[in-house]
């Protein structure tokens, strides 16, 4: 079975989904009290993943950064691109600003990847000598990324923390509940992703059979957040890198592969963080990334002991607690609280006589994280990894 659930022992498991094997890896759950004094927690309990956080290794990393830079006189990209090459940043990648020519201009955007501070600083320094510059070197975008690192190289481990982040990311940010922002998976590079839940709106091709929930590929990569506009989010097992195509990159060995959670900021979030040019990132604090960027929860359910389930209401109770941990082992945290809204709205629209069928159009972003808890052990892990992150 895809997944268990056993309210008699306590206990859930799901097998995670790929694309390109037929792993049978499964990520197991128990369902514990919590301590919580707050009402609203009163009769729920944890659903809690089985995962040993501590055999992982947390590491942070501006994964690219994107800089603009404005000369006093235009250049070509050839000369561009060999200035820039001569500080030493060999990865790199040169968009042309300007309107006037495609190939000659005085404003461009140079991307490094994986840049180093003293290499980015020389090649800015470089350009400043050969054609001087309009004003500071400033920053268009860049990806944070975080990594996590099996202590012991086994491949199942890996496997299953990139599941767990894909099932406890949990976003208020409001780029995150767009209508083409919401949670989705693609099976590989350049595919067009499936909605993670097709009750939002964004349905598939009309002869696609598959079902209105499904969990996301392991071995693929989950999204949230639109297409390069203001910012968004990446689940994924890194397991290549210089990838350029599906078919052109270069495989990682073993040690070296991670599981891995990203965000990228583009330049209206840049701004809303007041980062505008590169000394900026100097004085920035990465570590207040974590409460906005990379929040995950726990999922609580309503399990009152000692329930009567021969009654038909604790039947129907029993029955709704299955299909809400259902989809949470399909959909994670995101899917869970889109249900919370689609009920509420569901609700509203029926107490003002019509009809239900275009609720589900739009979700709003929560106001507060509803019947979660925060997964404390592993929001500390990111908070470490982000706290030695400096430019």
């Amino acid at each position: 079975m895809r997944r268990n659930i056993n309210l008699e022992t306590k206990k859930a498991d799901v097998a995670l989904e790929f694309f390109k094997s037929a792993s049978k890896t499964r990520l197991h759950y128990k369902i514990i009290p919590h301590e919580l004094k707050q009402r609203r927690f009163q009769g729920l309990k944890i659903l809690a993943p089985e995962i040993d956080l501590s055999r992982f290794r947390t590491n942070a990393t501006i994964d690219w950064l994107e800089v603009q830079v404005v000369l006093q006189r235009k250049t070509n990209v050839m000369k561009l691109r060999h200035i820039v090459e001569q500080a030493g940043n060999t990865n790199i990648w040169v968009k042309n600003l300007g309107r006037e020519s495609r190939y000659v201009s005085a404003s461009w955007i140079i991307k490094f990847q994986n840049p180093e501070r003293i290499l980015v600083a020389d090649a800015i320094h470089l350009l400043s000598c050969e054609f001087k510059l309009r004003g500071p070197a400033s920053v268009n975008a860049m990806e944070v990324s975080i990594d996590f690192y099996p202590k012991s190289s086994r491949t199942k481990e890996r496997l299953k923390m990139v599941g767990l982040l894909q099932r406890h990311l949990f976003l208020k940010h409001p780029e995150a509940w767009q209508p083409m922002g919401l949670p989705r998976s693609a099976a590989r590079l350049g595919e067009v992703p499936f909605w993670i839940n097709d009750d939002l709106g964004q349905t598939r091709a009309e002869k696609d059979p598959a079902p209105s929930s499904r969990s996301p590929f392991v071995d693929g990569t989950y999204q949230i957040g639109p297409q390069k506009k203001g910012v968004g989010w990446r689940v994924m097992d890194k397991t290549t890198d210089k990838r350029r195509s599906s078919t052109d990159f270069e495989a990682l060995p073993l040690k070296q592969c991670r599981a891995r959670v990203e965000v990228t900021l583009y330049r209206q979030e840049i701004d809303r963080l007041d980062i505008d040019t590169i000394s900026d990132l100097r004085r920035f604090d990465f570590e207040t990334l974590r409460r906005t960027y990379f929040p995950f929860y726990l999922p609580t359910f309503a399990m009152e002991e000692g329930s009567d389930s021969s009654s038909v209401s604790d039947h129907a109770s029993r029955k709704r607690l299955l299909l809400e941990i259902g989809r949470f082992l399909d959909e994670g945290v995101m899917g869970v609280a889109t249900g919370w809204g689609a009920t509420r709205r569901t609700r509203q629209w029926r107490k003002r006589g019509k009809a239900s069928s275009g609720v589900h159009r739009t979700i709003s972003p929560p106001h507060n994280n509803g019947p979660l808890i925060e997964y404390s052990e592993l929001n500390e892990k990111v908070r470490g990894a982000l706290r030695y992150l400096r430019w």
